[in-house]
């Protein structure tokens, strides 16, 4: 999302860009409007720069797709329901710790400390 929200604001700021600004000599340090691009406008760039971003989350979504297309093909297998939500069937997890908590219902309750 930062990058996201980095290029839509970098787009806006490019294609709000004047010459009052950045000045003359400006403009074409800070966007390169030289050689093949000396006729470009700021809000020209603003534009290339904003369909960079659209190119980008459309091969982000087709990439996304594919690959959960691919992942859902049968011959990967499904868990069975009774390994649902269990590390340890796919990971090594410590045995369970004894707890020194206690909870005090009666208020003539002792309490029972775990060694």
């Amino acid at each position: 999302m930062p990058g996201l929200i980095g290029g839509i604001v970098g787009a806006v700021t490019a294609a709000a860009a004047t010459e009052t600004v950045y000045g003359k000599k400006g403009l074409i340090n800070m966007f390169d409007f030289a050689g093949e691009y000396r006729d470009r406008t700021p809000s020209i760039q603003g534009g290339f720069q904003a369909a960079g971003i659209a190119v980008s989350l459309a091969m982000a979504f087709v990439g996304g797709s594919i690959v959960g297309g691919i992942l859902k093909l049968p011959f990967f297998g499904d868990p069975t329901d009774e390994n649902c939500f269990e590390d340890n069937v796919y990971w090594e997890v410590p045995g369970e710790e004894e707890s020194n908590l206690y909870c005090m219902h009666d208020s003539n309750a002792k309490p029972v400390i775990n060694p």
